[in-house]
């Protein structure tokens, strides 16, 4: 069995943070994602935004869905708003979709996009 592993960085904007994801997303690297992601919505100022680009991630399982969904959470109750980077087509991509969760996320393609552009929550832009 090979131990699945999970890097983070972090990159600051005006007034967002894009944290970068690399590798698998499983119960064991979880925590990983989690305080990153924690880290970057408690430092931020309101109202601003955390951007997750998982553009790296080859893997995401229950615990990492389970980590976004508590990231929104926790961050709407902030005034402080999340969006997810997948690309179209892969892992990171197909998981949500699975779980019915593009309704709660707001998703983007790239994370330039999330920068710059208006993102999508299930196909359509989000409000």
């Amino acid at each position: 069995m090979t131990e699945s592993t999970l890097t983070t960085t972090t990159e600051r904007h005006t007034d967002r943070v894009v944290v970068h994801a690399k590798g698998e997303v499983d119960i064991a690297t979880a925590p990983v994602l989690a305080a990153a992601l924690t880290a970057a919505t408690g430092t931020v100022p309101t109202p601003s935004g955390v951007i997750a680009d998982l553009t790296g991630v080859t893997f995401l399982g229950s615990a990492g869905l389970a980590v976004l969904i508590e990231t929104h959470d926790n961050a709407r109750a902030r005034g402080v708003r999340t969006v997810i980077v997948v690309t179209p087509g892969t892992a990171a991509h197909r998981s949500p979709q699975i779980t019915g969760l593009p309704d709660e996320l707001t998703t983007a393609a790239t994370a330039s996009e999330a920068l710059t552009h208006t993102p999508t929550r299930n196909g359509h832009p989000a409000r």
